[in-house]
């Protein structure tokens, strides 16, 4: 993508002709020569200092996204930008003007599968500096520039150098490559964490502090060198009329015209991270955080708190207390109805873990609560630049205290990753105290949901890395079905209900099912069982498995009765993963037990497909999904992804939560 060179030169022409009632044709060049002059000498090393502002403004923005490398990050942005931006309309008319027709298009296509652990699709600096120029129109919070375009422009001449005279896989190839540089500021190896958001933008802050003063000082320089016939409305448009954005262009323009010099000459040495070339470039490179000054901190061994049932454990079976699942529900959708800090508030109580924090971002207040929910304390934090729910930007959810480390608070989440939180002064508190960080975006909240307290979101949401959800609750219960309908009872029944919770921990691995989900499937399947054979009972369903060729006949298939649904669930084809596992076949799904793990298993598959269709219909939510499962079960799911579906209107399902009336399932308490 070398034509990128002319790109960038051909929109700092058209930057610097913008620049209102101004006529360059007098003191242009002359400005330009001056800056040459500048950077060739570099006796402030503004190249490096430059070099290194593009390099943490870019981690920042792949920092803030919780990505380990800049491809990483530019991967997922490439994915919302709209090449029908009226934005991009010059940047494509340079491409297409200067570049190639497609160049655009390969770019973006690029961007799309850039990965920093494949050399193939690695960015280099030309690559950079292409998307610099993108994300300078679409991604404007960066704080990206022309100035940054242009020293990774350069800088790919400096990589391509080092790679000519130490090899293109060289460690010193690595030290001028912007992405390489990049990956140890962001967490992208397994030793080292990210820098924090308050981390960088303090070095960001210094560095564009350090430049400025040194810019200033060449603008004193260069209001000498030119003259005053240069500022009497001409270049400057009135005397000494000089703004940043100009000496950003002249700049630019400069270090891109000194880059063609560059390509000409031999490199002379590229030691202790110091470029020279024909003794006209000096570039030092800035150091980079050594291997032990972002060390990932162990994480402690905790175990999160969690509600303790056994104080409304109703039933007593075999010397072990059980606890009804409605029972469970009822308690947890009542403390869900608070708002997310009286929620807090609550769940503490009932799991009694201790003394714990809860971090109001709004209000910027941090308050001390006992075991009982008593305020303790309550002091005001200074956050600012900390304050959306992004995990380096403000991190709401929910924490463990792991240490405090000169004066500064590190925080555990879930995971077991450790960050500092800036900004949070707690001191005299043990390790393992929990933390909570409310949220400030109204779709994020924290759920109580299997005795635990989650963080997540109420919509729906593609990237979950940014934040500090909580992770998949792999824990599993072991249950009991108890069919309390007299009417119900029948053979088939109880033995169908006690497969399916005898074989839960081996379903649930099988499909990756989590606690909650096998038993909402499991209800479900109950239902099923009494709506497709009267829980194995029915006259109908006696019928269709003695003459099953009868049933074939009637569905227009001959006396094939390959595509007859057969067992009390109607199975139609068994999933492969049971019949591998069970041994489960079409002839013997008459079995309630093989019938009860194929059930599961169908009810299982449809899951997968309903999350992966259920963004076709606005009204379908985690909360209520398993309601609408059942038009997959049916062969109906087209009613999903046309958006028809009402469950609360259909028979089938109005059956099912009638059925459901008559069954009770209890947990163990452990």
């Amino acid at each position: 993508m070398k034509f990128i060179k002319i790109l960038i030169i051909a929109l700092l022409s058209l930057s610097l002709a913008a620049q209102e009632g101004s006529d360059y044709s007098i003191c242009e060049d002359q400005a330009i020569s001056f800056y040459q002059d500048v950077l060739a000498k570099d006796e402030s090393n503004i190249l490096g200092k430059q070099f290194e502002l593009t390099t943490l403004k870019l981690a920042r923005m792949t920092i803030s996204h919780s990505r380990p490398s800049l491809e990483d990050a530019i991967s997922k942005l490439s994915k919302s930008i709209d090449k029908d931006d009226p934005k991009l309309k010059h940047v494509q008319q340079m491409y297409k003007q200067y570049g190639y027709e497609k160049d655009l298009d390969s770019l973006m296509q690029a961007m799309e599968s850039a990965s920093y652990w494949n050399k193939d699709t690695r960015f280099y600096n030309d690559d950079v500096s292409a998307f610099i120029l993108l994300a300078k129109e679409t991604n404007p919070e960066a704080g990206l520039d022309e100035r940054d375009a242009a020293i990774t422009w350069f800088m790919s001449y400096v990589g391509d150098k080092a790679s000519d005279k130490f090899g293109a896989t060289s460690a010193t190839r690595n030290l001028t490559n912007l992405s390489s540089r990049l990956s140890r500021f962001t967490g992208a190896y397994k030793e080292n964490r990210s820098l924090t958001d308050s981390e960088i933008k303090s070095k960001i802050d210094e560095l564009e502090s350090d430049i400025s003063v040194t810019m200033k000082a060449l603008h004193r320089e260069l209001v000498i060198e030119l003259g005053a016939e240069c500022f009497n409305g001409a270049l400057f448009g009135g005397a000494c009329a000089y703004t940043d954005d100009l000496s950003n262009l002249l700049y630019s323009q400069a270090l891109m015209d000194l880059s063609d010099d560059l390509k000409k000459n031999r490199v002379q040495g590229l030691e202790e991270e110091v470029f020279q070339s024909a003794n006209k470039y000096q570039l030092k490179l800035m150091a980079l955080p050594s291997s032990s000054e972002y060390l990932r901190e162990k994480p402690l061994s905790l175990i999160p708190p969690k509600i303790d049932y056994s104080s409304v454990a109703d039933i007593r079976i075999h010397d072990e207390y059980w606890i009804n699942r409605e029972d469970i529900t009822k308690l947890e959708d009542n403390l869900n109805l608070l708002s997310d800090k009286e929620k807090i508030k609550a769940f503490e109580q009932h799991a009694q873990s201790g003394v714990f924090f809860i971090l109001n971002k709004e209000d910027q207040t941090l308050e001390k609560y006992d075991a009982n929910g008593d305020l303790l304390s309550s002091q005001k934090m200074d956050l600012e630049g900390l304050l959306s729910d992004e995990k380096q930007l403000g991190g709401a959810g929910n924490y463990f205290i792991h240490s405090i480390k000169n004066g500064v608070l590190y925080l555990q989440d879930d995971r077991g990753n450790v960050r500092p939180y800036h900004g949070v002064d707690v001191s005299n508190v043990a390790p393992g105290a929990s933390f909570y960080i409310l949220p400030q975006d109204r779709d994020h909240h924290f759920k109580i949901k299997g005795g635990k307290l989650h963080f997540t979101t109420k919509g729906r949401k593609s990237d979950y890395l940014p934040y500090n959800f909580s992770k998949r609750d792999t824990s599993i219960k072991e249950i009991r079905s108890v069919i309390t309908n007299k009417d119900y009872q029948t053979k088939t029944a109880v033995q169908f209900m006690g497969e399916i919770d005898s074989r839960k921990s081996e379903i649930t691995k099988l499909y990756n099912l989590t606690d909650h989900e096998y038993n909402e499937l499991s209800k479900l399947a109950f239902g099923i069982l009494g709506n497709e054979s009267g829980f194995g009972e029915s006259s109908r369903y006696h019928v269709k498995e003695a003459l099953p060729w009868l049933v074939a006949i009637a569905k227009g298939n001959g006396t094939n009765t390959s595509m007859n649904s057969r067992g009390p669930t109607q199975i139609k084809k068994v999933p492969p993963k049971i019949a591998k596992k069970y041994g489960v076949t079409k002839e013997n799904l008459t079995d309630p037990k093989k019938a009860a793990v194929a059930t599961m298993g169908f009810l299982a598959q449809a899951l997968d497909e309903l999350k992966a269709k259920e963004r076709f219909h606005p009204d379908i939510n985690a909360d209520n999904r398993f309601d609408y499962i059942h038009y997959i079960y049916m062969g109906k799911s087209r009613e999903i992804t046309k958006a028809t579906a009402t469950p609360m209107k259909n028979i089938y399902f109005k059956q099912i939560l009638n059925f459901n009336k008559g069954l009770e399932v209890y947990e163990k308490i452990e």
